[in-house]
């Protein structure tokens, strides 16, 4: 993903503790899937993200995740 490579954010560069963080939910909950039955939201073309699939990806995040790590 480019903008995770540019480290930079609209106040600056990243700390590298955020670029490891942010990394790591990228991976862990967009380029991965909660449930094994289902693509992750990553493998996902754009023509096929529909609301209902947006709202389950979140919903999952919400049951799975720490509150403050689901809101990001």
């Amino acid at each position: 993903m480019a903008w995770l490579d540019r480290r930079t954010g609209p106040t600056g560069a990243w700390a590298s503790t955020t670029h490891e963080r942010y990394e790591r939910i990228v991976r862990l909950h967009i380029d991965a899937s909660l449930d094994p039955r289902v693509r992750p939201l990553g493998a996902c073309k754009l023509r096929d993200l529909t609301m209902d699939r947006i709202a389950a990806w979140s919903l999952g995040n919400g049951q799975a995740l720490a509150p403050t790590t689901a809101q990001i």
